[in-house]
């Protein structure tokens, strides 16, 4: 009777240690997919931080290069008053308001703007040569 328990006692130390490596190997199997997952997280993580500096790094780029054409237009539409309405201009340098465009007439350089606004044709005042 002292060899059937010794055996059973083998047997069951055999079992349980199946049972505990078994164990130990499912939780290390986990323990690495876990780690896989992590790094395919961090890896889309910094590819999404890239992504969004290189979108505003281009947003940037674009709305500079809108400002830049922005400042060519009013540069153009200023010299062409500057050239073809002189007598009108007071002083015309760039930043400077729509005001600037008025002539020392006030009120009727006000009532011709607002009509202008409204799609009317105001009268041009008669200019000394």
């Amino acid at each position: 009777m002292h060899f059937l328990d010794l055996l059973i006692a083998l047997a069951a130390g055999a079992l349980i240690g199946i049972l505990v490596g078994r164990r130990a190997s499912l939780d290390r199997l986990r323990c690495q997919e876990l780690e896989a997952e992590l790094a395919r997280v961090r890896d889309g993580a910094t590819r999404y931080r890239e992504d969004v500096a290189e979108h505003f790094t281009k947003t940037s780029e674009l709305v500079k290069g809108l400002t830049l054409q922005y400042r060519s237009v009013y540069d153009h539409l200023a010299e062409g008053a500057r050239t073809l309405c002189p007598e009108r201009v007071i002083e015309l340098s760039q930043g400077d308001s729509a005001s600037a465009f008025l002539g020392s007439g006030g009120e009727a350089a006000d009532e011709e703007a607002g009509a202008e606004v409204r799609g009317e044709i105001a009268p041009t005042p008669p200019t000394a040569h």
